[in-house]
């Protein structure tokens, strides 16, 4: 058993790799007005945090982590990226439970997939009510669009496996894509919550705040907020499946098939969504916690080579 956990948690450490970097934002001009003013771009504050690496619990089918790290601060009031309202969401690990989504074997069948898909989602947007309420936010779930291969979007045309456009807040998928060859069971429920993730920042004026920031920015500086902003999906999403792990009946299996996959899919050169090394540390960062802070997930406040 001490040798499993040990295998388990050093693939953690190398986790989020070549499926999320399949998947991502595709910005443009939005259709909702942000309610609060956007910063005027330029560099961004540099705050020390400590973002800490944790052990795994024994209880391999319900496979959380805890951290004696004490729970990162509240009180956020703004709506933009470095001090959004987002960070002010808390859930406790294995807390939600999604009961009209029940598990089904992948792939699942054309004829069904929408409705299955937009089962999980309507588990993410009822998770988050009450918690965006709170942190006086207003939730509107995001819309879903199938397509085959390729398919034109108010954010431009895209070949990408799934994608998320602010511009008309759809959560795009290719419904032609194995889920089988993504980790299994749970690719539908990783490739979504990250695209939600997504929808959260949009919504949360993370979003916003990142479009202003790229305006007239030099190219390296573009790439860093790239990075900080797929990065936050990559914790947030792992924060949402912390959560709603016990909601998808999980077995030792599928925890395995989802990081094994992950650590194994490298992609050389990737760029925006960060290094190996940012990767798996901003997954701790969201899933390796008792407490899910959402602030645990400010990418925005860390030194460069953080999120390099």
């Amino acid at each position: 058993m001490e040798q499993r956990r040990s295998v388990l948690v050093s693939v953690l450490v190398s986790v989020v790799l070549g499926a999320l970097v399949a998947v991502g934002v595709v910005l443009g001009v939005g259709t909702r007005a942000e309610p609060s003013p956007v910063p005027a771009a330029g560099p961004l504050p540099q705050v020390a945090v400590t973002v800490p690496d944790a052990q795994l619990n024994t209880n391999l089918a319900s496979p959380t982590y805890t951290a004696a790290d004490g729970r990162p601060r509240t009180g956020f009031t703004q709506l933009n990226a470095r001090d959004s309202r987002l960070y002010n969401i808390t859930f406790r690990a294995n807390s939600v439970a999604c009961t009209q989504q029940p598990r089904r074997p992948v792939p699942v069948p054309d004829a069904d997939l929408e409705s299955y898909l937009t089962g999980i989602l309507d588990c993410l947007v009822a998770m988050h009510t009450n918690a965006f309420q709170r942190a006086g936010l207003e939730l509107i779930g995001p819309r879903l669009q199938l397509f085959a291969g390729t398919t034109d979007s108010p954010c431009g045309s895209q070949a990408s496996y799934a994608f998320y456009c602010p511009r008309n807040e759809t959560i795009y998928l290719d419904r032609t894509d194995d889920p089988t060859l993504r980790g299994g069971r749970l690719a539908y429920h990783t490739i979504l919550a990250h695209e939600f993730a997504h929808h959260l920042q949009r919504l949360a004026g993370v979003t916003g705040d990142l479009q202003a920031r790229l305006q007239d920015a030099p190219p390296a500086q573009v790439a860093e907020l790239t990075r900080r902003n797929e990065l936050q999906a990559i914790c947030l999403s792992a924060a949402i499946l912390s959560a709603t792990w016990p909601s998808w009946t999980a077995t030792d299996s599928d925890y395995l098939a989802w990081t094994e996959y992950l650590a194994g899919d490298t992609v050389a050169g990737q760029t925006t969504h960060g290094s190996t090394r940012a990767r798996a540390a901003w997954l701790r960062a969201g899933f390796n916690h008792e407490w899910i802070v959402y602030a645990r997930c400010n990418t925005w406040v860390v030194e460069p080579d953080r999120v390099s």
